[in-house]
């Protein structure tokens, strides 16, 4: 990711896209509180600030996706406070909007607290393509989420 005044200044980083009513990953912004994911643009780590001199929600970056082959404009449309991780974050509707359909590389799930855990894992992993999976902690309590990981696209995949 690059601000596009000054494409000398960079930022590394991995793009979550995912259906802007998710209700599987929260989204804090650095006053407290949740948020959603907004239609256009992309939420980004309150560091970018300093990374790359973006100061205001409606800032223009550009976004290089390599693994899909496109380098796009996007509005910052917020930004997020998370101790763990630096990714942006973009709904789908706005990806496809930028970049034609893609393709999924991961996914989060959701399961009910009686599930058989070691039935779904056996389940997942057996999928053609999945090649990794972890089991979150519950969020909310009366659930629980799973990632799986498909090694269909060249993607990184990071939790």
């Amino acid at each position: 990711m690059s601000r596009h005044a000054d494409a000398g200044r960079g930022y590394a980083t991995a793009l979550q896209a995912m259906p802007s009513s998710t209700d599987l990953h929260g989204f804090r912004p650095p006053g407290g509180g949740m948020t959603t994911l907004p239609d256009d643009g992309v939420l980004v780590d309150r560091g970018v600030q300093d990374s790359l001199g973006v100061v205001h929600a409606g800032d223009q970056v550009t976004l290089t996706l390599p693994l899909l082959g496109h380098t796009v404009q996007a509005q910052i449309a917020g930004f997020r406070d998370e101790p763990l991780g630096t990714f942006a974050y973009g709904s789908l509707t706005w990806l496809n909007r930028a970049v034609g359909p893609v393709t999924a590389t991961s996914a989060l799930l959701r399961y009910a607290p009686e599930a058989d855990r070691s039935a779904l894992r056996r389940t997942l992993t057996a999928l053609l393509g999945v090649a990794a999976y972890r089991t979150a902690r519950p969020w909310p309590a009366s659930t629980t989420s799973t990632s799986a990981c498909s090694t269909h696209s060249s993607a990184a995949c990071s939790f």
